[in-house]
Protein backbone atom coordinates (compact mmCIF):
# COMPACT_ATOMS: atom_id res chain seq x y z
CA UNK A 1 0.00 0.00 0.00
CA UNK A 2 0.96 3.26 -0.92
CA UNK A 3 1.41 5.42 2.55
CA UNK A 4 0.53 8.46 0.55
CA UNK A 5 -2.91 7.19 -0.36
CA UNK A 6 -3.85 5.60 2.79
CA UNK A 7 -7.73 5.67 2.77
CA UNK A 8 -9.42 5.17 6.71
CA UNK A 9 -10.69 1.81 6.89
CA UNK A 10 -14.75 2.06 6.77
CA UNK A 11 -15.03 -0.86 8.77
CA UNK A 12 -11.92 0.06 11.44
CA UNK A 13 -11.76 0.21 15.01
CA UNK A 14 -11.93 3.71 14.87
CA UNK A 15 -14.02 4.67 11.80
CA UNK A 16 -16.70 7.52 12.74
CA UNK A 17 -13.74 9.16 14.80
CA UNK A 18 -11.78 12.19 13.55
CA UNK A 19 -8.18 13.31 14.53
CA UNK A 20 -6.79 16.49 14.02
CA UNK A 21 -3.20 17.53 13.12
CA UNK A 22 -1.95 21.20 13.75
CA UNK A 23 1.64 20.29 13.40
CA UNK A 24 3.67 18.49 10.66
CA UNK A 25 6.93 16.38 11.84
CA UNK A 26 7.75 12.70 12.01
CA UNK A 27 6.31 11.68 15.05
CA UNK A 28 2.92 13.80 14.22
CA UNK A 29 2.74 12.43 10.81
CA UNK A 30 3.23 8.79 12.06
CA UNK A 31 0.33 9.15 14.54
CA UNK A 32 -1.91 10.28 12.56
CA UNK A 33 -1.18 7.68 9.90
CA UNK A 34 -1.57 5.29 12.61
CA UNK A 35 -4.68 6.18 13.57
CA UNK A 36 -5.78 6.18 10.12
CA UNK A 37 -4.97 2.67 9.43
CA UNK A 38 -7.31 1.80 12.35
CA UNK A 39 -10.37 4.00 10.66
CA UNK A 40 -10.26 7.49 11.78
CA UNK A 41 -10.11 11.03 9.26
CA UNK A 42 -7.55 13.19 9.54
CA UNK A 43 -8.12 16.84 9.85
CA UNK A 44 -4.76 18.45 8.71
CA UNK A 45 -3.68 21.85 8.92
CA UNK A 46 -0.50 21.50 7.40
CA UNK A 47 0.95 19.57 4.02
CA UNK A 48 2.38 16.37 4.19
CA UNK A 49 6.25 16.45 4.73
CA UNK A 50 6.65 12.98 5.48
CA UNK A 51 6.52 9.23 4.13
CA UNK A 52 3.95 8.87 6.50
CA UNK A 53 1.82 11.44 5.19
CA UNK A 54 -1.78 10.54 5.02
CA UNK A 55 -2.87 11.47 1.46
CA UNK A 56 -6.33 10.63 2.07
CA UNK A 57 -6.68 13.36 4.61
CA UNK A 58 -8.80 16.53 4.57
CA UNK A 59 -7.40 19.74 4.14
CA UNK A 60 -8.40 22.11 6.64
CA UNK A 61 -7.65 25.26 9.37
CA UNK A 62 -6.42 25.44 12.63
CA UNK A 63 -10.08 25.85 13.53
CA UNK A 64 -11.53 22.83 12.05
CA UNK A 65 -8.53 20.53 13.60
CA UNK A 66 -9.61 21.63 16.82
CA UNK A 67 -12.81 20.61 16.53
CA UNK A 68 -11.74 16.64 15.87
CA UNK A 69 -12.02 14.27 18.47
CA UNK A 70 -8.71 13.40 18.75
CA UNK A 71 -6.19 16.17 18.46
CA UNK A 72 -2.34 16.66 17.95
CA UNK A 73 -0.97 19.72 18.60
CA UNK A 74 0.50 22.62 20.30
CA UNK A 75 -1.26 23.27 23.35
CA UNK A 76 0.64 24.82 26.26
CA UNK A 77 -0.70 24.62 29.85
CA UNK A 78 -4.17 27.17 29.89
CA UNK A 79 -4.17 27.82 26.31
CA UNK A 80 -7.62 27.18 24.38
CA UNK A 81 -9.44 23.90 25.70
CA UNK A 82 -6.65 22.27 27.01
CA UNK A 83 -8.02 21.41 29.96
CA UNK A 84 -10.86 19.35 28.64
CA UNK A 85 -9.37 18.51 25.20
CA UNK A 86 -9.22 14.91 24.14
CA UNK A 87 -6.14 15.01 22.75
CA UNK A 88 -1.79 13.96 22.90
CA UNK A 89 0.93 16.82 23.26
CA UNK A 90 4.41 15.61 22.70
CA UNK A 91 7.23 17.01 25.29
CA UNK A 92 10.61 16.84 23.13
CA UNK A 93 13.74 15.32 24.76
CA UNK A 94 16.68 17.36 25.16
CA UNK A 95 19.04 18.04 22.75
CA UNK A 96 21.34 16.51 24.23
CA UNK A 97 20.25 13.24 24.36
CA UNK A 98 21.83 11.38 21.06
CA UNK A 99 20.49 8.03 20.03
CA UNK A 100 22.94 6.77 17.70
CA UNK A 101 23.15 3.55 17.24
CA UNK A 102 19.72 2.48 15.53
CA UNK A 103 18.37 3.48 12.13
CA UNK A 104 17.40 6.77 10.98
CA UNK A 105 13.93 7.38 11.94
CA UNK A 106 13.82 4.82 14.43
CA UNK A 107 13.17 7.32 17.70
CA UNK A 108 10.69 9.50 15.53
CA UNK A 109 8.62 6.40 14.28
CA UNK A 110 8.34 5.26 18.00
CA UNK A 111 7.67 8.32 19.32
CA UNK A 112 4.85 9.12 16.90
CA UNK A 113 3.23 5.38 17.75
CA UNK A 114 3.37 6.47 21.44
CA UNK A 115 1.44 9.75 20.45
CA UNK A 116 -1.12 7.82 18.70
CA UNK A 117 -1.58 5.87 22.07
CA UNK A 118 -1.46 8.97 23.90
CA UNK A 119 -4.39 10.00 21.69
CA UNK A 120 -6.74 7.18 22.56
CA UNK A 121 -5.73 6.83 25.89
CA UNK A 122 -6.72 10.77 26.29
CA UNK A 123 -10.29 10.09 24.28
CA UNK A 124 -10.89 7.13 26.54
CA UNK A 125 -10.12 8.92 29.70
CA UNK A 126 -11.34 11.97 28.83
CA UNK A 127 -8.25 14.83 29.53
CA UNK A 128 -5.11 15.34 27.58
CA UNK A 129 -1.74 12.93 27.64
CA UNK A 130 1.21 14.43 26.88
CA UNK A 131 4.32 12.03 25.91
CA UNK A 132 7.70 12.43 26.50
CA UNK A 133 10.15 11.76 24.05
CA UNK A 134 12.90 11.14 26.53
CA UNK A 135 10.73 8.56 28.51
CA UNK A 136 9.95 6.43 24.64
CA UNK A 137 13.97 7.34 24.26
CA UNK A 138 14.26 5.32 27.87
CA UNK A 139 12.97 2.33 26.59
CA UNK A 140 13.80 2.43 23.23
CA UNK A 141 17.67 2.00 24.87
CA UNK A 142 16.26 0.38 27.90
CA UNK A 143 19.35 -2.33 28.37
CA UNK A 144 21.85 0.17 28.35
CA UNK A 145 19.64 2.64 30.29
CA UNK A 146 18.99 -0.08 33.29
CA UNK A 147 22.54 -1.04 33.23
CA UNK A 148 23.76 2.77 34.02
CA UNK A 149 20.78 2.76 36.61
CA UNK A 150 22.02 -0.61 38.54
CA UNK A 151 25.04 0.65 38.15
CA UNK A 152 26.44 -1.87 35.91
CA UNK A 153 29.10 -2.14 33.51
CA UNK A 154 27.97 -5.06 31.23
CA UNK A 155 24.38 -5.21 29.51
CA UNK A 156 23.27 -7.30 26.67
CA UNK A 157 24.96 -5.90 23.20
CA UNK A 158 23.52 -7.16 20.14
CA UNK A 159 25.43 -9.96 18.33
CA UNK A 160 27.82 -8.28 15.64
CA UNK A 161 27.42 -9.62 11.80
CA UNK A 162 29.88 -12.47 11.04
CA UNK A 163 30.72 -13.71 7.65
CA UNK A 164 29.88 -16.70 5.82
CA UNK A 165 32.26 -18.80 4.11
CA UNK A 166 30.75 -18.50 1.15
CA UNK A 167 29.85 -15.10 1.15
CA UNK A 168 27.45 -12.90 2.97
CA UNK A 169 26.73 -12.09 7.04
CA UNK A 170 24.50 -13.44 9.72
CA UNK A 171 23.29 -12.49 12.84
CA UNK A 172 23.33 -15.41 14.67
CA UNK A 173 21.55 -14.76 18.11
CA UNK A 174 23.01 -18.02 19.90
CA UNK A 175 22.77 -16.70 23.54
CA UNK A 176 20.89 -19.76 24.63
CA UNK A 177 22.64 -22.40 26.43
CA UNK A 178 23.88 -25.01 23.85
CA UNK A 179 23.51 -23.10 20.87
CA UNK A 180 26.67 -22.33 20.05
CA UNK A 181 27.76 -26.41 20.30
CA UNK A 182 24.58 -26.93 18.09
CA UNK A 183 25.59 -23.68 15.55
CA UNK A 184 29.31 -25.57 15.33
CA UNK A 185 27.91 -29.13 14.51
CA UNK A 186 25.50 -27.68 11.80
CA UNK A 187 28.69 -25.76 10.19
CA UNK A 188 30.60 -29.06 10.37
CA UNK A 189 27.60 -30.54 8.53
CA UNK A 190 27.24 -28.23 5.52
CA UNK A 191 30.01 -27.60 2.82
CA UNK A 192 32.77 -25.41 3.73
CA UNK A 193 32.28 -22.93 1.23
CA UNK A 194 28.11 -22.76 2.27
CA UNK A 195 26.65 -19.18 1.80
CA UNK A 196 24.58 -17.09 4.23
CA UNK A 197 21.47 -18.28 2.82
CA UNK A 198 22.28 -21.81 3.12
CA UNK A 199 23.67 -21.64 6.64
CA UNK A 200 20.58 -19.49 7.28
CA UNK A 201 17.95 -22.23 6.08
CA UNK A 202 20.19 -25.08 8.02
CA UNK A 203 20.17 -23.38 11.04
CA UNK A 204 15.76 -22.34 11.10
CA UNK A 205 15.65 -26.21 10.74
CA UNK A 206 17.52 -26.68 13.74
CA UNK A 207 15.58 -23.98 15.53
CA UNK A 208 18.72 -22.01 15.81
CA UNK A 209 17.88 -17.71 15.32
CA UNK A 210 20.04 -17.41 12.83
CA UNK A 211 18.98 -14.68 9.83
CA UNK A 212 21.15 -13.72 6.80
CA UNK A 213 21.77 -9.96 6.66
CA UNK A 214 19.94 -8.23 3.72
CA UNK A 215 20.21 -5.23 1.38
CA UNK A 216 18.41 -2.31 2.08
CA UNK A 217 15.70 -1.44 -0.55
CA UNK A 218 13.18 1.79 0.38
CA UNK A 219 9.75 0.62 0.77
CA UNK A 220 6.20 2.33 1.07
CA UNK A 221 5.08 2.01 4.82
CA UNK A 222 2.76 -0.98 5.20
CA UNK A 223 0.18 -0.96 8.17
CA UNK A 224 2.56 -2.79 10.59
CA UNK A 225 -0.97 -4.74 12.71
CA UNK A 226 -2.58 -7.25 11.00
CA UNK A 227 -6.24 -7.88 12.50
CA UNK A 228 -9.37 -10.08 12.15
CA UNK A 229 -12.78 -9.21 12.09
CA UNK A 230 -15.24 -11.49 14.51
CA UNK A 231 -16.57 -14.49 12.75
CA UNK A 232 -19.89 -14.19 15.47
CA UNK A 233 -21.17 -11.22 17.52
CA UNK A 234 -18.98 -10.41 20.96
CA UNK A 235 -20.30 -9.42 24.03
CA UNK A 236 -20.36 -5.79 24.84
CA UNK A 237 -17.97 -4.59 26.68
CA UNK A 238 -18.08 -5.06 30.49
CA UNK A 239 -18.34 -1.46 31.59
CA UNK A 240 -17.30 -0.24 35.08
CA UNK A 241 -18.06 3.44 34.45
CA UNK A 242 -15.09 4.46 33.38
CA UNK A 243 -16.25 6.40 30.60
CA UNK A 244 -19.10 7.64 32.69
CA UNK A 245 -17.54 9.83 34.88
CA UNK A 246 -15.05 12.75 34.73
CA UNK A 247 -11.10 11.65 34.30
CA UNK A 248 -8.25 12.24 36.02
CA UNK A 249 -8.97 8.89 37.73
CA UNK A 250 -6.07 7.64 39.83
CA UNK A 251 -6.44 4.23 37.98
CA UNK A 252 -5.95 5.81 34.82
CA UNK A 253 -8.13 5.02 30.96
CA UNK A 254 -7.19 1.35 31.37
CA UNK A 255 -8.44 0.99 34.67
CA UNK A 256 -11.29 -1.14 33.47
CA UNK A 257 -9.36 -3.57 31.56
CA UNK A 258 -7.67 -7.15 32.52
CA UNK A 259 -4.88 -8.67 30.77
CA UNK A 260 -3.52 -12.01 30.66
CA UNK A 261 0.07 -11.37 29.49
CA UNK A 262 1.56 -14.36 28.40
CA UNK A 263 4.67 -12.65 26.87
CA UNK A 264 8.12 -12.94 27.64
CA UNK A 265 11.55 -11.14 26.73
CA UNK A 266 11.41 -7.34 25.74
CA UNK A 267 8.88 -6.42 23.28
CA UNK A 268 5.55 -8.20 24.44
CA UNK A 269 6.60 -7.23 28.29
CA UNK A 270 6.95 -3.47 27.36
CA UNK A 271 3.64 -3.72 25.37
CA UNK A 272 1.83 -5.26 28.78
CA UNK A 273 3.56 -2.85 31.24
CA UNK A 274 2.62 0.14 29.12
CA UNK A 275 -0.87 -1.07 29.40
CA UNK A 276 -0.24 -0.84 33.30
CA UNK A 277 1.02 2.51 33.10
CA UNK A 278 -2.29 3.37 31.64
CA UNK A 279 -4.70 1.47 34.46
CA UNK A 280 -4.86 -2.37 33.09
CA UNK A 281 -4.41 -4.70 35.73
CA UNK A 282 -2.13 -7.41 33.93
CA UNK A 283 -1.43 -10.98 34.99
CA UNK A 284 1.90 -11.95 33.96
CA UNK A 285 2.03 -16.39 33.13
CA UNK A 286 5.47 -17.19 33.69
CA UNK A 287 5.73 -20.83 34.67
CA UNK A 288 8.47 -21.94 37.05
CA UNK A 289 10.18 -24.37 34.26
CA UNK A 290 10.53 -22.30 31.57
CA UNK A 291 11.21 -18.23 33.54
CA UNK A 292 10.95 -15.23 31.70
CA UNK A 293 14.47 -14.98 29.37
CA UNK A 294 15.31 -11.52 30.86
CA UNK A 295 15.50 -12.99 34.28
CA UNK A 296 19.53 -14.19 32.94
CA UNK A 297 19.47 -17.24 34.71
CA UNK A 298 22.61 -17.79 32.69
CA UNK A 299 24.57 -15.17 34.02
CA UNK A 300 24.87 -12.71 30.81
CA UNK A 301 21.93 -9.98 32.35
CA UNK A 302 22.49 -7.25 34.49
CA UNK A 303 22.68 -6.92 37.93
CA UNK A 304 22.76 -4.53 40.45
CA UNK A 305 25.97 -3.00 40.84
CA UNK A 306 27.44 -5.35 37.90
CA UNK A 307 26.72 -8.39 40.47
CA UNK A 308 25.79 -11.74 39.41
CA UNK A 309 22.83 -12.78 40.82
CA UNK A 310 21.53 -16.21 42.05
CA UNK A 311 18.99 -18.16 39.99
CA UNK A 312 15.70 -16.85 39.98
CA UNK A 313 16.23 -13.61 41.22
CA UNK A 314 15.62 -10.72 39.21
CA UNK A 315 17.59 -8.93 36.94
CA UNK A 316 17.24 -4.97 35.80
CA UNK A 317 15.79 -5.06 32.44
CA UNK A 318 13.06 -7.64 34.13
CA UNK A 319 12.39 -5.42 36.74
CA UNK A 320 12.01 -2.40 34.89
CA UNK A 321 9.47 -4.27 32.44
CA UNK A 322 7.59 -6.49 34.78
CA UNK A 323 6.67 -3.48 37.13
CA UNK A 324 3.35 -3.86 38.49
CA UNK A 325 2.22 -6.67 37.23
CA UNK A 326 0.90 -10.09 39.02
CA UNK A 327 3.14 -12.77 38.36
CA UNK A 328 0.64 -16.24 37.79
CA UNK A 329 3.31 -19.00 37.56
CA UNK A 330 0.99 -21.64 35.88
CA UNK A 331 2.94 -24.54 33.41
CA UNK A 332 0.26 -24.79 30.37
CA UNK A 333 1.40 -27.80 29.69
CA UNK A 334 0.00 -29.39 33.45
CA UNK A 335 -3.98 -30.19 32.43
CA UNK A 336 -5.57 -28.49 35.80
CA UNK A 337 -2.75 -25.37 35.77
CA UNK A 338 -3.86 -25.10 31.84
CA UNK A 339 -7.34 -24.77 33.28
CA UNK A 340 -6.89 -22.06 35.72
CA UNK A 341 -5.19 -20.18 32.72
CA UNK A 342 -7.99 -20.96 30.85
CA UNK A 343 -10.29 -19.11 33.97
CA UNK A 344 -8.05 -15.77 33.81
CA UNK A 345 -8.14 -16.02 30.24
CA UNK A 346 -11.91 -15.73 30.60
CA UNK A 347 -12.45 -12.85 32.89
CA UNK A 348 -9.62 -10.84 30.82
CA UNK A 349 -10.23 -8.15 28.37
CA UNK A 350 -7.13 -9.24 26.18
CA UNK A 351 -5.02 -12.57 26.07
CA UNK A 352 -1.36 -11.59 24.80
CA UNK A 353 1.54 -14.01 23.70
CA UNK A 354 4.70 -13.77 21.76
CA UNK A 355 5.43 -17.42 21.19
CA UNK A 356 5.80 -18.46 17.72
CA UNK A 357 2.50 -19.04 15.48
CA UNK A 358 2.06 -22.83 16.54
CA UNK A 359 3.38 -22.94 20.44
CA UNK A 360 -0.79 -22.98 21.66
CA UNK A 361 -1.89 -24.78 18.75
CA UNK A 362 0.11 -27.54 20.30
CA UNK A 363 -1.34 -26.57 24.27
CA UNK A 364 -4.33 -26.93 22.60
CA UNK A 365 -5.20 -23.38 23.52
CA UNK A 366 -7.03 -20.61 20.85
CA UNK A 367 -9.38 -17.90 21.46
CA UNK A 368 -12.03 -20.35 21.04
CA UNK A 369 -11.12 -22.17 24.01
CA UNK A 370 -11.83 -19.16 26.21
CA UNK A 371 -14.05 -16.91 24.21
CA UNK A 372 -17.10 -18.04 25.65
CA UNK A 373 -19.05 -14.62 25.16
CA UNK A 374 -17.97 -13.50 28.79
CA UNK A 375 -16.91 -10.38 27.33
CA UNK A 376 -13.58 -11.30 25.65
CA UNK A 377 -12.72 -9.40 22.60
CA UNK A 378 -9.43 -9.64 21.66
CA UNK A 379 -6.66 -12.15 21.68
CA UNK A 380 -3.00 -10.31 20.76
CA UNK A 381 0.19 -12.42 19.26
CA UNK A 382 3.63 -10.92 18.71
CA UNK A 383 5.48 -13.69 16.52
CA UNK A 384 8.95 -12.73 14.63
CA UNK A 385 7.34 -12.34 11.16
CA UNK A 386 3.55 -12.65 9.87
CA UNK A 387 2.17 -14.55 7.14
CA UNK A 388 4.78 -15.92 4.67
CA UNK A 389 7.38 -17.88 4.11
CA UNK A 390 9.21 -17.29 7.62
CA UNK A 391 6.19 -17.71 9.30
CA UNK A 392 8.04 -20.68 11.83
CA UNK A 393 11.31 -19.39 12.13
CA UNK A 394 12.93 -18.15 14.83
CA UNK A 395 14.15 -15.10 15.38
CA UNK A 396 15.18 -11.95 18.19
CA UNK A 397 15.28 -8.46 17.10
CA UNK A 398 18.65 -8.56 15.81
CA UNK A 399 17.91 -11.37 13.01
CA UNK A 400 14.86 -9.29 11.95
CA UNK A 401 17.07 -5.88 11.71
CA UNK A 402 19.38 -8.04 9.11
CA UNK A 403 16.49 -9.46 7.13
CA UNK A 404 14.64 -6.16 7.18
CA UNK A 405 17.88 -4.61 5.18
CA UNK A 406 18.24 -1.94 7.90
CA UNK A 407 21.53 -2.66 8.76
CA UNK A 408 22.96 -2.26 4.71
CA UNK A 409 25.36 0.31 5.94
CA UNK A 410 25.49 1.18 2.00
CA UNK A 411 28.85 0.16 1.57
CA UNK A 412 28.98 -3.33 1.54
CA UNK A 413 29.45 -3.96 4.89
CA UNK A 414 26.72 -4.43 7.65
CA UNK A 415 25.84 -3.52 11.42
CA UNK A 416 23.77 -4.72 14.46
CA UNK A 417 22.38 -1.71 16.10
CA UNK A 418 23.41 -0.45 19.32
CA UNK A 419 20.08 -2.50 21.04
CA UNK A 420 17.29 -4.63 19.45
CA UNK A 421 14.92 -2.05 18.79
CA UNK A 422 12.65 -4.17 16.88
CA UNK A 423 11.69 -5.14 20.39
CA UNK A 424 10.21 -1.49 21.32
CA UNK A 425 8.67 -0.53 18.81
CA UNK A 426 6.61 -3.54 18.14
CA UNK A 427 5.88 -3.31 21.92
CA UNK A 428 4.94 0.36 21.25
CA UNK A 429 2.75 -0.84 18.19
CA UNK A 430 0.71 -3.58 20.09
CA UNK A 431 0.07 -1.42 22.77
CA UNK A 432 -1.34 1.01 20.28
CA UNK A 433 -3.28 -1.68 18.80
CA UNK A 434 -4.43 -3.05 21.82
CA UNK A 435 -5.76 0.21 22.95
CA UNK A 436 -7.76 1.35 19.19
CA UNK A 437 -9.03 -2.12 19.63
CA UNK A 438 -10.76 -1.36 23.11
CA UNK A 439 -11.55 1.88 22.18
CA UNK A 440 -13.74 0.31 19.16
CA UNK A 441 -14.72 -2.43 21.84
CA UNK A 442 -16.47 0.53 23.62
CA UNK A 443 -17.89 1.83 20.91
CA UNK A 444 -19.77 -1.30 18.90
CA UNK A 445 -16.53 -1.91 16.65
CA UNK A 446 -14.71 -5.15 18.55
CA UNK A 447 -12.05 -7.16 16.86
CA UNK A 448 -11.63 -10.95 17.25
CA UNK A 449 -7.99 -10.96 17.25
CA UNK A 450 -4.87 -8.57 16.55
CA UNK A 451 -1.39 -9.63 15.33
CA UNK A 452 1.99 -7.47 15.28
CA UNK A 453 4.67 -9.55 13.57
CA UNK A 454 8.19 -7.92 14.69
CA UNK A 455 9.28 -7.68 11.21
CA UNK A 456 5.94 -5.70 10.26
CA UNK A 457 6.80 -3.18 13.58
CA UNK A 458 9.99 -1.89 11.85
CA UNK A 459 8.65 -2.75 8.38
CA UNK A 460 7.72 1.38 7.96
CA UNK A 461 11.60 2.63 8.82
CA UNK A 462 12.50 1.33 5.58
CA UNK A 463 11.01 4.42 4.12
CA UNK A 464 14.26 6.41 5.67
CA UNK A 465 17.70 5.37 3.77
CA UNK A 466 19.86 3.86 6.79
CA UNK A 467 23.42 4.10 5.02
CA UNK A 468 26.07 5.09 7.95
CA UNK A 469 23.53 5.88 10.67
CA UNK A 470 23.31 2.61 12.23
CA UNK A 471 26.67 2.47 14.89
CA UNK A 472 27.75 0.23 17.94
CA UNK A 473 27.44 3.01 20.22
CA UNK A 474 24.90 3.23 23.13
CA UNK A 475 23.98 6.19 25.22
CA UNK A 476 22.35 4.51 28.09
CA UNK A 477 24.41 6.57 30.93
CA UNK A 478 23.22 9.48 29.47
CA UNK A 479 19.11 8.86 29.03
CA UNK A 480 19.54 7.71 32.37
CA UNK A 481 20.62 11.08 33.83
CA UNK A 482 18.62 12.87 31.50
CA UNK A 483 15.41 11.02 33.01
CA UNK A 484 16.82 11.31 36.49
CA UNK A 485 17.15 15.04 36.53
CA UNK A 486 13.59 15.27 34.83
CA UNK A 487 11.90 13.35 37.75
CA UNK A 488 11.39 10.24 34.82
CA UNK A 489 12.69 7.61 37.39
CA UNK A 490 11.27 6.87 40.76
CA UNK A 491 13.19 4.07 43.52
CA UNK A 492 12.18 0.61 43.82
CA UNK A 493 13.41 -1.56 46.56
CA UNK A 494 14.89 -5.04 45.08
CA UNK A 495 16.23 -7.38 47.52
CA UNK A 496 16.98 -4.86 49.97
CA UNK A 497 18.67 -2.07 47.37
CA UNK A 498 16.80 1.07 46.57
CA UNK A 499 17.34 1.60 42.44
CA UNK A 500 16.08 3.20 40.04
CA UNK A 501 13.22 2.55 37.50
CA UNK A 502 11.67 4.40 34.71
CA UNK A 503 8.52 6.00 34.96
CA UNK A 504 5.77 5.55 31.59
CA UNK A 505 6.42 7.77 28.85
CA UNK A 506 3.40 9.03 29.66
CA UNK A 507 1.59 12.45 32.15
CA UNK A 508 -2.32 12.12 32.44
CA UNK A 509 -5.07 14.27 33.43
CA UNK A 510 -3.87 16.84 35.63
CA UNK A 511 -0.49 16.55 35.50
CA UNK A 512 -1.00 16.61 31.37
CA UNK A 513 -2.48 19.89 32.05
CA UNK A 514 0.01 21.38 34.08
CA UNK A 515 2.63 20.45 31.61
CA UNK A 516 3.97 23.09 29.70
CA UNK A 517 6.75 23.35 26.80
CA UNK A 518 6.30 23.30 22.82
CA UNK A 519 4.42 20.12 21.18
CA UNK A 520 4.59 18.80 18.08
CA UNK A 521 6.91 20.92 16.46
Amino acid sequence: MDASRLTPASNGSLSGLTVGRLHSGVAAEVAAWLLAGRGASVVQAHPPTTPFAVGAALSGSNADCEQADLVLSVDPAGAGRAGERRGARLRPAPTSCSTSGIPAGALDYATGVALALGALAAWRGRAPVVVSELGVAIQVFLPPVMAAAYDSPDWPVPPHPRPAPGGGWLSADLGATGDQDRFADLLASLPPHADAATIEASAQEWRLAVCEYKEWERAAPLDPILGTPPTQPIAPARRRGRNDVPWPNPGGPLSDITVCDLTAMWAGPLATWLLACLGAAVYKVEPDVRLDGTRALDGKGIYPGGRQRLAGEDSALFNALNQGKTRMPLDLREPDQRDQFVALARRSDVVIDSFSPRVMANFGLSPAVWGDGSGVSLSVSMPAFGPGPRRDWVAFGTGVHALSGLGDRGDGTFESPAVTYPDPISGFTAAFAVVAAIVGRDRGRPSASLEIPLAGAIQPLLAFDPSNVVSPMGRGEALYNAGVATGMFHPLNVAGTELMHPDGPFLLGADAQSEEGVVLG
